[in-house]
């Protein structure tokens, strides 16, 4: 093959790795002050910041997630969420954990937790104190 040639094939197979390259792997770690709870059957709604930037066209493939309210009240209702109401994962009896339950999302969409009481007599008592929460969203 002539040096041309060569130099030309070259070119090309060093264009179709640069963009077929996939996304970088990457994470980001995030941690917020969870609300006291004052009411039953209110929701509480946390916002988690992005701290981290993903790459375009980068995937979610893991979340993780710590969350602590003082004792393990009965009746608490603990969700992660992402973007909207309509992709929340229940985490109520995992104070801490990690699922692909999100995978395959944007991971520069926000994530927030909800929480509540429900609003019924075997559930503890308000107020509820909170503490802190954190997520780490892998991509």
């Amino acid at each position: 093959m002539s040096l041309k040639k060569r130099c030309a094939v070259l070119g090309a197979v060093s264009t179709l790795a640069l963009v077929s390259q996939p996304s970088v792997a990457g994470s980001y770690h995030s941690t917020v002050g969870l609300p006291t709870i004052h009411s039953k059957g209110h929701v509480y709604r946390t916002h988690v910041p992005v701290t981290g930037i993903a790459q375009p066209g980068s995937r979610v493939s893991t979340v993780s997630w710590t969350w602590n309210y003082v004792g393990f009240p009965r009746g608490l209702a603990v969700q992660l969420c992402q973007g909207t109401v309509n992709k929340c994962h229940d985490v109520s009896r995992q104070r801490s954990g990690s699922t692909s339950w999100f995978g395959g999302n944007n991971p520069s969409q926000a994530f927030f937790f909800r929480t509540m009481v429900v609003n019924n007599r075997n559930s503890s008592p308000v107020p509820i104190g909170a503490q802190g929460a954190a997520v780490t969203v892998s991509w």
